[in-house]
């Protein structure tokens, strides 16, 4: 028999999406490293960046930093899915998982603030690579860890017993 909606199962589920999301994001950070120091140095000042990148890096940058969003909200998604699954969980759970974070996502309120939290330590990485590598780990770490975590598991069985 498949079970009710169970809001613990969205909130904990929401939570690793939101984690899976910006692990993406950082991972698509990798690759930009000089544009995104050329807009650090440069800020608001498009003249300076014409000596530094090329505004095809920049469309880029903006276009892979969104898509890998995205490519992380469905990722979310397919896991979600399957987890509901697997412990006879109604879909519309994971469904509405992904219709909170795409909304988030297209109306740009996902909030990265609260992700740079997370990482905030790795700040002190001199290595702009590793520390966006590193970040990315972490993040995909805590999403692993909150859809499988038995602790976890348990905090979501309460709600339907």
């Amino acid at each position: 028999m498949i079970k009710r909606i169970n809001l613990r199962f969205c909130i904990i589920h929401f939570l690793a999406a939101y984690c899976l999301c910006y692990s993406f994001f950082y991972l698509a950070l990798i690759p930009y490293e000089s544009v995104i120091n050329c807009i650090e140095q440069g800020g608001k000042d498009t003249k300076y960046w014409e000596g530094c990148v090329s505004l095809e890096d920049i469309s880029y940058f903006l276009i892979i930093t969104n898509v890998m969003k995205l490519l992380g909200i469905l990722t979310s998604l397919l896991i979600s899915g399957f987890l509901s699954f697997k412990r006879r969980i109604s879909w519309i759970n994971s469904f509405l998982v992904f219709t909170s974070m795409y909304l988030l996502y297209y109306f740009d309120i996902l909030g990265w603030q609260y992700a740079r939290y997370i990482v905030a330590p790795l700040w002190l990485l001199d290595n702009f690579m590793v520390e966006k590598a590193m970040a990315a780990l972490l993040l995909i770490a805590l999403s692993m860890f909150l859809w499988f975590s038995p602790i976890t598991n348990r905090f979501m069985a309460k709600a339907t017993t």
